[in-house]
């Protein structure tokens, strides 16, 4: 019979080994949305995006 302690330890093993897969696969399919909204940034740095001006935004809120 497998010891308690060694099913705990696998099951540590396995998911962390699940959680090392998520990380790439999430970075892969992540990484070229990134990379793209940081060129259309780059073109085009003052669309309204910026923290500036916020303070003088007329939405309501007070």
């Amino acid at each position: 019979m497998i010891d308690p302690v060694s099913i705990v330890i696998l099951t540590g093993a396995v998911l962390g080994v699940l959680l090392i897969v998520l990380a790439v696969i999430a970075v892969v399919v992540l990484a070229p949305a990134v990379r793209r909204s940081l060129a259309e940034r780059a073109q085009n740095p003052d669309d309204g995006d910026s923290a500036q001006g916020l303070e003088n935004d007329d939405r309501g809120g007070r």
